[in-house]
């Protein structure tokens, strides 16, 4: 522990040799921090991480600082893992801590200002850089978006996730970035874990009605909707599907969920249409987006929504999304805005496609889904030294929701009179995932969501 707060310079003593460390570096000490922690709600690790992500910036570079909120948001998240509530310590004022760095008042609450660094602390190690009093919330909204996220993962918090609204209005549209609605929309889905359904309807749920009355009257030339709020309606719409599909691929990760496949898809083929028409697209999906969003972002969105793709049919090798890939891949720049973080993308999708050779698939529990969640961060770099917003090197965190699978396809056998699958569990996991709940997948073997080996007994 003692080596990991010596990379990070808020921590050290005012008698400490000054030492120049790269925030890249600084950052990585601190997801260190939450892996070390990992699940123990220790409180005095809790308080300092919690005031790393509202750090002020440290020397001169200031390129990676909301990179560095969202290390320190994702360590306390991993922390206090699953724990919501339950968590020792003073958890309701450091949930009001985090709800102001997202963009809330400050609350009323006597404990609050126990979380509250003092001015010494926020001035050490200032650089020249003006902050000024008040919380930047560009900066410290990501982070704490993401800790509440994996704080109350699967606890079904009514409390936290009506305070993680989405904007219901035209003012709040304006003043809520698109990009932090996502994120927004993926926490709420953590948090209610048991409420996330594989189906239209339910992305179509997450939409606010009147984010859904606006788009609608995109193609109404009668429509009194101005330019400004036809842009704030797009870039809320598009960014909530896509925030929606992400919770779908996490909630159903290594599922190979047959319907989910074919929904996804067909999100997919939508934005890759509103790039460039490539076939006729069925679902009354709002027409015309180009139109008021840029290429980027769209691109952007597709690529997000193919990685949740192959989230869900993870160590399958499925050849409908196989092919979607390498079209993708093949693209070149007169098909559309590629750029290094969509070619990362499409390779990220393509090892999940084929993980392990067809052996591995993704789980489902706590830990797998906090990684899964640090790999699939939704902001892709634009270049291979772009850390401002995430660290790269953290996308291979995947790595740690690895499962191990044996599935065997039988067709006919002389002698064999009857199969029986047997699905002996390994460590804890939930009884409701357990058995053989999952049924049979399209290659005839049984498909569950939870650790174990499968035993195959044939009587001859």
């Amino acid at each position: 522990m003692q080596s990991l707060y010596v990379h990070i310079p808020s921590r050290h003593p005012s008698s400490f040799p000054e030492l120049e460390l790269p925030t890249l570096l600084q950052s990585a000490a601190l997801l260190s921090v939450g892996l070390l922690y990992e699940g123990s709600a220790h409180p005095q690790t809790m308080q300092i991480l919690l005031g790393e992500i509202g750090r002020r910036s440290g020397g001169d570079n200031v390129l990676e600082r909301e990179g560095y909120a969202v290390a320190a948001g994702f360590s306390l998240g991993l922390v206090a893992l699953g724990r919501g509530e339950d968590a020792p310590g003073f958890v309701d004022a450091l949930v009001d801590r985090l709800f102001q760095y997202i963009g809330g008042k400050e609350p009323e609450n006597e404990r609050f200002h126990l979380f509250v660094p003092s001015n010494d602390e926020l001035n050490r190690s200032a650089g020249q850089i003006m902050d000024g009093t008040s919380v930047n919330v560009d900066v410290t909204a990501p982070g704490a978006t993401i800790a509440l996220a994996l704080m109350f993962l699967k606890t079904e918090s009514e409390l936290v996730y009506s305070r993680l609204s989405v904007p219901q209005t035209h003012f709040d549209l304006h003043y809520v970035r698109p990009d932090f609605i996502m994120l927004r929309v993926i926490a709420r889905n953590l948090i209610m874990w048991s409420r996330v359904h594989a189906s239209e309807e339910w992305i179509q749920s997450q939409i606010p009605e009147v984010i859904q009355n606006g788009v609608k009257g995109l193609g109404d030339t009668a429509s009194d909707t101005d330019e400004i709020n036809a842009d704030a309606f797009v870039q809320a719409y598009v960014h909530i599907v896509v925030g929606a599909c992400i919770s779908l691929g996490l909630r159903y990760a290594g599922s190979r969920d047959g319907n989910l496949q074919e929904l996804l898809y067909k999100y997919a083929l939508y934005f890759l249409n509103e790039i460039k028409p490539v076939s006729v697209s069925s679902g009354a999906f709002p027409k015309g987006l180009s139109r008021y969003i840029d290429r980027g972002s769209l691109e952007t969105c597709l690529h997000l929504i193919v990685l949740s793709l192959c989230v869900v049919m993870a160590g399958s090798g499925h050849l409908q999304t196989f092919k979607l890939l390498k079209y993708l891949r093949g693209r070149n720049s007169a098909d559309g805005h590629l750029s290094f973080g969509n070619q990362m993308a499409v390779s990220l999708a393509i090892g999940f496609l084929f993980i392990g050779g067809g052996m591995q698939t993704f789980s489902t529990s706590k830990s797998s889904i906090a990684a899964l969640l640090i790999t699939l961060y939704p902001r892709l770099p634009t270049g291979p030294n772009d850390n401002r917003c995430h660290l790269q090197s953290l996308v291979r965190f995947g790595a740690r929701t690895e499962a191990r699978q044996w599935t065997i396809t039988l067709g006919r056998m002389w002698g064999v009179r009857s199969i029986e699958w047997m699905l002996q569990p390994v460590g804890r996991m939930p009884s409701n995932e357990c058995g053989w709940a999952g049924g049979v997948g399209n290659n005839g073997c049984p498909t569950s969501n939870c650790d174990g080996l499968v035993y195959l007994v044939l009587e001859v």
